[in-house]
């Protein structure tokens, strides 16, 4: 896979991470707080579950009051290839972004310059999905 076929994953994933920092900023997260909660939560020794970063509990707050609600609606309407589609898109944001934001508050940034490519074994999933996705638009174009 090449770094231009990873471009939209890298918009989108921008996109994301620009849309968690406002979610943040609007619940009185700074910056300082989120590194000292991603550190000690990578740091942690003990057998105790670690806690989410703030990232991510801003994350899930998005996925449960936007994503929910859309994947509700979507399978009250019943069409199969929209149900389809709602599969695609919660695995997309639901479990692969959300993994790709989990990973980013515990890991450090991947050595050398090129992290689209340190990140393609966590995009593919994404990518994927946003393919079927694709192939179910145009099987109904036609």
């Amino acid at each position: 896979m090449s770094v231009e076929e990873l471009d939209p994953l890298n918009s989108l994933l921008t996109n994301v991470l620009t849309r968690l920092s406002n979610l943040e900023a609007a619940a009185g997260i700074t910056p300082e707080a989120a590194k000292s909660a991603a550190t000690s939560t990578a740091t942690s020794a003990t057998s105790e579950p670690a806690t989410a970063s703030p990232a991510l509990v801003a994350y899930d707050a998005y996925i449960t009051t936007r994503l929910q609600p859309f994947v509700q609606t979507c399978v009250e309407l019943g069409d199969p290839d929209l149900l389809k589609i709602t599969k695609s898109i919660t695995q997309s944001w639901g479990d692969g972004i959300r993994t790709i934001i989990e990973a980013a508050s515990l890991c450090q940034k991947p050595k050398g310059t090129n992290v689209a490519e340190a990140l393609q074994k966590l995009l593919t999933p994404i990518q994927e999905a946003i393919s079927s996705i694709r192939k179910i638009r145009m099987k109904n174009r036609t």
